[in-house]
């Protein structure tokens, strides 16, 4: 199987992936093109949430050398934490976001 890569530009991400909000933690972190409180843990029931979606739907913040990326799919290496769009990748995409 091979996976296209996608170069996805932040504002691109915002308009493409509307965000979920993190309904399980109201001081979720995270704001992101109007989307707030979206950032999920790496543990405990707010990874068991993130573990039932779609991988497709699910992007991990990730810290590569002091700079933040939004990769899709679930990552381990690096990760800070998850965020779940309402939009799911296509079948076979990889895709990053940079983020400023």
């Amino acid at each position: 199987m091979s996976e296209d890569f996608i170069e996805v530009t932040e504002d691109d991400f915002v308009s493409k992936f509307p965000l979920l909000r993190n309904h399980l933690n109201p001081d979720a972190s995270m704001s992101l093109g109007g989307s707030e409180g979206c950032l999920f843990e790496t543990y405990g029931a707010e990874l068991d949430f993130v573990l039932r979606q779609d991988d497709r739907a699910v992007w991990t913040l990730v810290d590569a050398e002091g700079e933040l990326f939004l990769m899709s799919g679930r990552r381990v290496v690096d990760r800070i934490g998850f965020v779940v769009s309402t939009v799911l990748i296509p079948q076979g995409a990889f895709a990053q976001v940079r983020l400023s």
